[in-house]
């Protein structure tokens, strides 16, 4: 549990069909910010690789090749490698923390939902996450869990709630990331030392960071909303 979070803790006594038993709501508020802060940083991070990889292909640096190249052991191709090199290590870094902050957020989003009335999802709090690891289940399970999950927390369906169509951000978002992971399997399989089509390769890379960030950027927006439509939920219910 998150620092702070406890003392948030709240119960709804009676929401729909849920009413008898008291059910713990626990505020998302604290794991959307952490999915926003460091969000943030992996699209500033991302943008810093772009970056570095557009320099490098200008200057003639490949920054893909294990053979030294001429412009690599002036100034400004040095720099260009060192920034790049930096660069990489913190956005591996955050695509992982992206993804650990994220699934709590989710677990939490997904706990949730009991106490705002909406007992009869599909998917518990635990395949929910699991279902990300799964081979072939992962292409379409999460889109479904993200789905189920905004629909789920809508305050004007209490009591219970509807399967309405999401917005359409939520079929970019899953698009996106699905191009961003085949295109980022497909650049890391191909052989590039000593490979003349640099720049192919590079501009390859470059389209699958752009990628990432903008499936990045739809999600903060997906799970600003979900948090905003909890809490809305919540204070709903409570009044009812």
């Amino acid at each position: 549990m998150l620092a702070g979070e406890s003392a948030n803790e709240v119960h709804m006594g009676s929401v729909g069909s849920v009413g008898s038993a008291k059910r713990l709501f626990r505020p998302l508020e604290s794991r959307a910010r952490l999915v926003r802060v460091f969000f943030g940083c992996y699209v500033a991070i991302s943008a810093v690789v772009i970056l570095a990889g557009v320099v490098a292909s200008m200057i003639g640096v490949d920054l893909n090749s294990e053979s030294a190249r001429p412009a690599e052991d002036t100034p400004l191709g040095g720099a260009v490698l060192l920034l790049s090199g930096i660069a990489l290590l913190l956005y591996v870094a955050l695509l992982i923390i992206c993804m650990i902050v994220f699934l709590m957020w989710l677990y939490r989003a997904r706990s949730n939902l009991p106490a705002l009335g909406a007992a009869d999802v599909r998917w518990s709090p635990g395949w929910s996450i699991a279902c990300w690891f799964i081979p072939i289940m992962s292409l379409f399970r999460p889109y479904q869990v993200v789905k189920e999950t905004w629909q789920a927390s809508d305050p004007a369906s209490l009591p219970g709630w509807r399967p309405e169509p999401p917005p359409g951000i939520f079929g970019w978002w899953w698009g996106l990331f699905l191009v961003y992971g085949f295109g980022s399997n497909a650049t890391n399989s191909t052989p590039t030392s000593g490979t003349p089509d640099f720049g192919k390769t590079a501009l390859i890379d470059l389209a699958v960071l752009i990628i990432g960030i903008g499936s990045a950027l739809c999600a903060m927006w997906i799970v600003r909303d979900i948090t905003a439509r909890q809490t809305q939920r919540y204070q709903v219910g409570a009044f009812t």
